[in-house]
């Protein structure tokens, strides 16, 4: 017989405190787990619990080594820097008016054997590649050397020997941005500006004039 049927069959009221426990144990039933869990042990007194380990900093990767690709800014950079050595630019030198008229010489007379005349540009860089191949930049540089007996030297660099004024004239050319800074690189070591440069290169390159023929009484 069940403490409830116990407790029914006294007159329906529990009396005491062993009649309570028991009504209270059968009315919970059995715990879910079958076993009761456990208690804890007690912890001593004065005791803190112990705290639970956190787990360590995450230990960083190896890095990788990746070559970073170009950036396309550096890419436009050179697109631009390709496209300003490509292009063209006016160049004016300032030669001798004598030099010149064998300058227009030199034009007539190529025209004259291949039917084309040759341009300003043409003529300018073919003196200057032949004065290169030569090796001869040093040369024409020099100023004309004084005799070794002579007391006092004639030809003085900036000395002018001649009352005559240098008459002079322009000769326009065009050559890349590219062209123009190797030319700037090869004549500076040796001449004092690029006029002076291209006036002794083509002084050097283009055919003395015929002499003229005088006309017959």
């Amino acid at each position: 017989m069940t403490a409830q049927q116990e407790v029914s069959k006294r007159g329906g009221l529990p009396d005491g405190d062993a009649d309570l426990a028991a009504l209270a144990s059968s009315a919970l039933g059995p715990s879910r787990g079958g076993n009761p869990a456990p208690a804890a042990p007690p912890q001593p007194a004065g005791s803190s619990p112990s705290p639970t380990p956190s787990p360590g900093p995450p230990q960083p990767r190896a890095a990788r080594t990746v070559a970073a690709p170009e950036s396309p800014a550096q890419e436009l950079d050179d697109a631009e820097e390709t496209n300003l050595q490509n292009r063209f630019t006016q160049v004016t030198s300032i030669v001798d008016v004598a030099v010149l008229e064998r300058f227009g010489a030199y034009q007539d007379a190529q025209k004259a054997k291949t039917g084309a005349e040759p341009a300003n540009t043409v003529v300018v860089f073919e003196a200057i590649n032949a004065a290169m191949r030569a090796n001869k930049l040093g040369e024409l540089s020099r100023a004309p050397e004084a005799d070794p007996d002579d007391f006092l030297a004639i030809h003085t660099p900036g000395r002018r020997t001649s009352r005559e004024r240098r008459k002079t004239d322009q000769l326009s050319w065009r050559p890349t941005f590219g062209q123009l800074g190797k030319l700037d690189t090869a004549w500076k070591a040796h001449f004092k500006d690029r006029s002076q440069f291209i006036n002794a290169v083509l002084d050097d390159f283009l055919p003395e004039l015929k002499p003229k023929r005088r006309p017959k009484k």
